[in-house]
């Protein structure tokens, strides 16, 4: 999600649809990885920009304009701790000051925060000065920052942004904007009507913290979806593209909506609607309807059978569905040995 938004910036187009209105202001800009090798991430902008569907030509402006520097085979360290105990910046700092300054770089990624520091992520007084490392390098820069920080272990989908984050409080204490991407929960799959075998293609983004705007908690769902991309050769006796691989990359989904990602995922408001269309009975005898499920998801009848196991399957666990400004709740239940959708008034 990172590299898109930095992609983003360099081609000045919302890749993400995160921020909304379809333009960024363009700007250059430096990502540092101690985690993905130079050509993994070159890899995945192609894919990110060809998923985006960029031309050729603005894909080589999006690409170009993004700076990479890998510390996968030997991390880049920009704070270290001094004999007295305090952490000074490296001469890593100063280098990409100097790069920031030659390139007029307008913004920095750094992935991720642990990898590049050799203090304690537990100290305060240590994250505190880390943090005030990178502060100044962004004041003397006239660069914004965006660090990659990991989150604890039993935090995957709590609702508290900042609380979420992992080690110490002065972390989120410094950061101007915070950010929370989670796994999409196994109670939200189960109420959007997404098979667990695909839960883990989502993601939310959870605003936190924010000392320019207003701190709302929404969260904003994606799809990790995939695509093919040449890989350029990197030996200089093949020419042109030597093999294809896969690689991910996120696309916005309105979840609340039901138009997730229709027709791989059927949502339980895709089926009522289905069936509202063919004026059912309700309880509606799912087996009944299979032809046209099957024609208007295209898919065969045996696809339809694999695509309505995303319905809750008791009355407890129903979903939630706004069909024409009415709220149901529906569910299945088993009728005369045959699987049945029902539904309530909500409001």
């Amino acid at each position: 999600f990172a590299l898109s938004m930095a992609l983003s910036m360099t081609s000045g187009r919302d890749l993400t649809g995160f921020v909304g209105g379809g333009s960024v202001e363009r700007r250059d800009v430096l990502m540092i990885s101690n985690e993905d090798s130079e050509g993994e991430l070159i890899l995945r902008s192609r894919g990110i920009c060809k998923g985006a569907g960029l031309t050729d030509q603005e894909r080589d402006v999006a690409v170009n304009g993004l700076l990479l520097v890998s510390g996968s085979k030997k991390k880049l360290i920009l704070a270290r701790k001094a004999k007295n105990g305090s952490m000074e910046p490296t001469e890593v700092v100063s280098l990409i000051e100097e790069m920031c300054d030659r390139d007029l770089i307008g913004a920095i990624v750094i992935d991720p925060l642990v990898s590049i520091h050799t203090g304690d992520e537990n100290s305060n007084v240590d994250m505190e000065q880390v943090m005030g490392i990178l502060r100044g390098l962004a004041e003397r820069t006239d660069a914004a920052v965006l660090v990659l920080h990991h989150i604890r272990k039993s935090s995957g989908s709590s609702p508290n942004v900042d609380d979420s984050m992992r080690g110490a409080s002065a972390v989120v204490n410094a950061a101007r904007h915070t950010m929370l991407l989670t796994s999409l929960s196994s109670k939200d799959a189960s109420r959007y009507g997404i098979a667990e075998l695909e839960r883990g293609l989502y993601f939310g983004v959870t605003s936190g913290k924010n000392n320019y705007g207003i701190k709302d908690g929404t969260t904003t769902f994606f799809k990790n979806k995939s695509i093919d991309v040449p890989v350029i050769s990197l030996d200089a006796q093949y020419n042109g593209y030597a093999d294809v691989d896969s690689c991910g990359y996120p696309v916005m989904v309105d979840l609340e909506a039901g138009s997730g990602d229709k027709p791989s995922t059927i949502m339980p408001v895709h089926v009522v609607r289905v069936l509202q269309q063919v004026n059912a009975s309700w309880p509606a005898i799912l087996s009944d309807y299979f032809e046209a499920f099957s024609e208007e998801w295209g898919v065969a009848k045996s696809g339809v059978y694999d695509r309505l196991k995303c319905l809750p399957s008791a009355k407890e666990m129903k979903a939630e569905v706004k069909i024409q400004g009415v709220l149901y709740g529906v569910w299945t239940e088993k009728i005369d040995g045959k699987k049945a959708l029902l539904r309530e008034i909500i409001s």
